[in-house]
């Protein structure tokens, strides 16, 4: 009985020397910063071009806002795109700079440049979280 054991005891421990590991974390890419990036990107591309639904919708828990509260913030974006319209004659490219991505905070915090018409620029930092398994702005 004594051998018995014995024997099992070596045959695991031969298994487990010989068994190939395979770490599966170190063959995955992390794309969340880059895919966060393309949706922030795509968000204010949207809000410049004037497509203010589209940007709503791309912010998180917008599908929550009551019809009163997401008019309002229709109009609200609206009158934003025309500011920047009237005073920096309107955004004519959108760039991201970086994306980094914060653990501790469990989002991505996008980077963006927005290069105006008059020809200045403005670097803003733009949140993004999950919500649903989609990137959206926080």
């Amino acid at each position: 009985m004594a051998g018995f054991a014995m024997v099992a005891l070596l045959m695991a421990g031969c298994s487990a020397k010989t068994e190939e590991r395979v770490d599966t974390k170190a063959e995955t890419v992390d794309t969340s910063a880059e895919d966060a990036a393309a949706v922030a990107l795509e968000a204010y591309k949207a809000l410049y071009r004037g497509q203010t639904g589209r940007f709503l919708d791309l912010c998180a828990h917008s599908s929550k806002f009551t019809g009163g509260y997401h008019d309002q913030m229709l109009l609200n974006y609206r009158r934003h795109v025309e500011h920047v319209d009237t005073t920096r004659q309107g955004v004519k490219a959108v760039s991201v700079v970086n994306a980094e991505k914060d653990e501790s905070l469990q989002m991505v915090k996008v980077n963006l440049l927005l290069s105006y018409g008059n020809g200045t620029s403005e670097e803003i930092v733009v949140p993004m979280v999950k919500s649903n398994g989609e990137w959206k702005i926080k």
